[in-house]
């Protein structure tokens, strides 16, 4: 089995960079942490393991956004950039053997 990364570019909400980044869920009410832990769920499902390397602070209030799926409202948002590895089977390699011309391998 192999890994296959990749970066990926989300709109989320601004205040949950320190949870993203640093891993301080301690300014989020408990609304915004399970949404959190929904948005979480979803990466590590969709993309296996997941960093957010870089967020670019250039805030817009967004009605949607990559969240609201997970029930978060219209907020200020930010773009997050995640680096992601996902955990992908092999191929199946199909074994081919050369015959001779008395058609043995």
């Amino acid at each position: 089995m192999g890994n296959e990364f990749s970066t990926e570019v989300f709109v989320l909400p601004s205040f949950w960079a320190s949870a993203l980044i640093n891993g301080d869920t301690s300014g989020l009410d408990p609304d915004d942490e399970a949404a959190l832990d929904k948005f979480t769920a979803y990466m590590l499902h969709q993309y296996g393991q997941c960093w957010c390397l870089d967020v670019a602070f250039e805030e817009n209030f967004l009605r949607d956004h990559d969240a609201s799926r997970f029930g978060v409202l219209a907020c200020d948002c930010c773009e997050y950039i995640f680096y992601t590895t996902k955990l992908v089977a092999p191929t199946k390699l199909v074994a081919l053997t050369r015959r001779t011309s008395n058609g043995q391998g």
